[in-house]
């Protein structure tokens, strides 16, 4: 599944090079490998951590998995055939045909605050049919849909609703109606991504309770 056209993009040329036998291009430029990770961020977990807590949260809002291994096959079948590319990728058997229903209820949404709800036009993780349905479903909420938007990340990827959600976020305040704006042409919001802000870590060598040299 791809976040945005340009990824997608780099993918599929990739994918034809391997076919025909070539090599695909760097995957980096020499010297552009990431930062490591700080200390303060560094945990230990299991391999597939993220992927058990994915799962567990897939399989357990959707309660109509088919659990039929034959049904997986026929759908394998067909979309190999229906789709040179991708093949049966998303429709080959998922742990959700194993796992044990869950017991607790869907969740009754009764909220009493009003959300603000960010939505890009094209999201292949949300897509905008389910955003729509949660502001349905949410009393009081707004929507903005950045129309041409790309990508899961909305805020502080640059894109017409920063101003509106850094509003809410600092003042608590709705917009007095759903708002649709577009992203600038030819803007790449996956470039104009923020950093995240890190805590400050702490100076071992300080006293006890003193704060840390980037802290105050």
């Amino acid at each position: 599944m791809f976040f945005d056209a340009g990824l997608a993009a780099r993918t599929v040329a990739d994918l034809k090079k391997a076919a025909a036998g070539e090599a695909p291009a760097p995957a980096r430029r020499p010297g552009s490998a990431p930062s490591p990770v700080p200390p303060v961020f560094a945990r230990t977990a299991p391999d597939d951590n993220g992927d058990a807590s994915f799962w567990a949260v897939v399989c357990a809002d959707t309660r109509s998995w088919p659990r039929e291994t034959e049904r997986y096959r026929r759908d394998a079948v067909r979309d190999k055939a229906r789709y040179p590319l991708y093949g049966d990728f998303t429709s080959n058997i998922l742990p959700c045909a194993f796992w044990t229903k869950g017991a607790e209820p869907a969740t009754t949404v009764d909220n009493r605050v009003g959300a603000l709800i960010l939505q890009n036009e094209w999201d292949s993780q949300t897509p905008l049919t389910s955003a729509e349905g949660l502001r349905r479903a949410m009393k009081g909420s707004r929507m903005v849909t950045v129309l041409g938007g790309e990508g899961h990340g909305v805020y502080g990827s640059g894109s017409c609703a920063d101003e509106t959600a850094t509003a809410y976020l600092t003042g608590g305040g709705l917009p007095a109606r759903d708002r649709t704006c577009r992203t600038p042409a030819g803007r790449d919001q996956n470039r104009l991504r923020l950093p995240l802000p890190l805590p400050a870590p702490s100076d071992p060598s300080a006293p006890s309770g003193a704060p840390g040299r980037w802290g105050g």
